[in-house]
């Protein structure tokens, strides 16, 4: 009789684990489908102005649209290149601070890509600080962006 009991118990948490497998795999999204493979890497969007290293770009407020992202090509030195992305920080002039992750442009000397949503962006200054990971005392590059 004891024996006959446990096997129960041991198909309810059988039965309730299946249950939970279940519930867990309709709740989640399904995959994509994988497409065909291509050599070629991914393509990256397009960015809309570039900024040299210490460079300050200024952009007319008009030319903004709401709902879009504003794409900044960020150049570094060799010396602080890398293949992975690195933190950013976008501090406004009136103290707004956004933190984001900048993607590296692929190839030697190439820098990263920095994408800020247009509308958290309004008309002042705005510094960009790019942690690098260089082994220096003061890892940090540094931009100004102007949206006038």
């Amino acid at each position: 009789m004891a024996e006959r009991r446990s096997t129960k118990r041991w198909l309810m948490m059988a039965l309730a684990g299946v249950v939970l497998a279940l519930a867990a795999w309709l709740t989640v999204e399904p995959l994509q489908t994988p497409r065909a493979f291509s050599s070629q890497a991914p393509s990256r969007p397009t960015a809309d102005h570039s900024l040299a290293e210490r460079g300050r770009l200024t952009i007319e407020a008009s030319s903004l649209r709401k709902g879009e992202v504003l794409r900044l090509d960020l150049a570094l030195a060799d010396e602080a290149h890398t293949d992975e992305p690195l933190a950013a920080r976008v501090v406004s002039s009136d103290g707004r601070v956004l933190d984001l992750s900048a993607v590296p442009v692929g190839g030697a000397g190439g820098g990263v890509q920095l994408a800020i949503d247009a509308d958290w962006l309004q008309p002042g200054r705005y510094l960009i600080q790019l942690t690098t990971t260089e082994q220096s005392p003061f890892p940090l590059r540094r931009y100004v962006l102007e949206i006038q």
